[in-house]
């Protein structure tokens, strides 16, 4: 997070959308919420913050995000995310920004220590197989 609060503070006059959904239960925030809470608090203005806190996984995250930034005509998107998820989180969001939209990727930090990298490495391969449909379904809807 802080280095989308950097980036939040270059970019002073661009939108931020958070995203994430209740993903530790419904009567808990959801992501969305957790981090526009904290990015409030480091003094980003709550008018800029753009909530999406519906998505349960990286694929909802890549759909949502693309449609609420072409509701407000944004033409650029800075994917931020760890850079172990940033390659998967990137193809999502490619693939359903289609023409007209460009998506860049920044690395965050991943997990610090061999046990806690090699786990998220774990974890983004197994989720690459996992989302093979719905790697489809977003070239698919990218497409039209």
């Amino acid at each position: 997070m802080t280095l989308a609060l950097g980036l939040a503070r270059r970019f002073a006059r661009a939108f931020v959308i958070v995203s994430g959904g209740a993903t530790q239960g419904p009567d808990r925030p959801s992501e969305a919420e957790v981090m526009a809470r904290w990015l409030e608090a480091q003094g980003v203005d709550r008018g800029r913050l753009i909530l999406e806190a519906t998505s349960l996984n990286t694929a909802q995250n890549a759909h949502h995000v693309v449609r609420l930034a072409r509701e407000r005509g944004i033409r650029r998107l800075m994917v931020v995310t760890d850079q172990v998820h940033l390659p998967r989180a990137m193809l999502f969001f490619r693939l359903r920004a289609g023409p007209g939209l460009v998506v860049l990727g920044v690395a965050a930090p991943g997990p610090e220590g061999r046990r806690a990298r090699v786990g998220s490495v774990l974890r983004e391969v197994a989720a690459f197989g996992r989302n093979a449909g719905r790697l489809v379904a977003a070239w698919r809807e990218g497409r039209s």
